[in-house]
C-alpha cells in the first residue's frame, strides 16, 4: 500500500488519478462533487480510470461487487475514517509498513 501524504492543494488527487489509471484501481471519494472533480482531473490528463465510488457506496459493497473491481484507492483517508466513525474524532491511527 502506498501512502501519499502532503498539504491540501499539492496534487494528491492528481497522483491518485494517475495511479488509478495505471493500476485500474477504483477511487473511493467522500462525495459526488469530489467524484466529479476526480473525473475532471482524469479527463484533463487524458487518462481512463474506473468509475469512482463514494464512501457510502463503498460501505454498501453490493453496489459494485461483481463489477470487476480488483483494488481501491481511498482519497482523503482521514475523511473516510471520520465518515466511518460517524464524526467521532479519531485520536490516532497506526499503519503497518
Amino acid at each position: 500500500m502506498k501512502i501519499i501524504y502532503d498539504e491540501a492543494g499539492s496534487g494528491k488527487t492528481y497522483k491518485l488519478v494517475m495511479m488509478s489509471a495505471e493500476k485500474n484501481a477504483t477511487i473511493v471519494a467522500r462525495s459526488q462533487s469530489h467524484i466529479s472533480y476526480i473525473k475532471r482531473v482524469a479527463n484533463s490528463q487524458g487518462v481512463k480510470i474506473p468509475e469512482p465510488v463514494s464512501f457510502m457506496e463503498f460501505l454498501h459493497r453490493e453496489q459494485f461487487l461483481g463489477t470487476g473491481v480488483t483494488s481501491f484507492i481511498i482519497d482523503d483517508a482521514e475523511d473516510f475514517i471520520r465518515y466511518v466513525s460517524r464524526g467521532v474524532p479519531v485520536a490516532a491511527i497506526s499503519l503497518t509498513k
